[in-house]
């Protein structure tokens, strides 16, 4: 289905600014990233985050108009549904498009087609297969629907993680009490510590309660060093809000999916 054209003239400008402006903050990102250099982590952290929120700024800037001109992107036959009957539009009249004169003028040499009750036959008009802006649509419409099904799938992949955290807590004595000095010594919350069977790697999840997840059979796979590693690492994690920063960079990538940069 090919977009109205009142929408197609309203969206494709927003679609330009926002591809132009996140490419332009992206490669200022990528040129600060290589000069600050690898080895400066805070630095290449801070500028990560901060072209995070920039993106996120973009989308927003961009999308907020739409709330207040919902009329500009809404096709002419729900506008013609809210006006009054004596302002809807006439078999054929495009609203808004000519005034009375300019529709006196136009009908003037269709009235001289008829005389002594005999029409001359309607000129046949070829239209072109595919207009530019209809490609431009088309194409928007395609980044919208695939923007709304990554959405989805991160929606669904959430929903599987909260079932992950509601995993059976451990109990291991010892396992809790290295768990408990770590997240002192990193002066953090104190997550909980879960193991599933569907675990296969160890992960942090969960906004306002973290959780570690651990592998069924970690017992048996990570010794004592390892496992405390393994939890420093987590750790670490928490420390630096890593989680929310994950979700802003899964929704700017899944509704800025088109961008090649992202």
């Amino acid at each position: 289905m090919i977009p109205d054209s009142s929408a197609l003239s309203f969206l494709a400008p927003i679609a330009a600014v926002v591809l132009f402006q996140s490419t332009v903050l992206l490669l200022v990102g990528f040129l600060v990233a290589f000069i600050v250099g690898p080895r400066r982590l805070a630095l290449l952290s801070l500028v990560y985050r901060l072209s995070l929120v920039g993106l996120l700024f973009i989308v927003i800037n961009a999308v907020a108009p739409i709330g207040t001109n919902v009329h500009a992107v809404r096709p002419a036959w729900q506008l013609s549904l809210s006006l009054p009957a004596d302002e809807l539009p006439q078999m054929g009249e495009v609203p808004g498009s000519t005034t009375p004169a300019e529709s006196a003028i136009t009908s003037a040499p269709v009235k001289s087609l008829v005389k002594n009750g005999e029409s001359s036959p309607p000129t046949e008009v070829t239209k072109p297969l595919a207009s530019s802006g209809d490609w431009l649509g088309l194409l928007i419409g395609f980044w919208f629907v695939v923007a709304v099904g990554k959405l989805i799938w991160l929606v669904i992949a959430g929903f599987y993680a909260a079932r992950l955290r509601r995993a059976r807590p451990v109990d291991d004595p010892s396992d809790l009490l290295l768990l408990r000095q770590l997240s002192a010594q990193l002066q953090v919350r104190e997550p909980v510590l879960v193991s599933h069977s569907k675990i296969e790697i160890p992960f942090l999840s969960g906004l306002l309660r973290p959780v570690i997840g651990l592998p069924q059979s970690y017992k048996s796979e990570f010794d004592t060093a390892a496992l405390k590693a393994i939890l420093l690492h987590e750790l670490a994690h928490l420390l630096r809000r890593d989680c929310w920063w994950r979700h802003l960079a899964n929704f700017v990538g899944a509704v800025l999916w088109i961008q090649p940069l992202v």
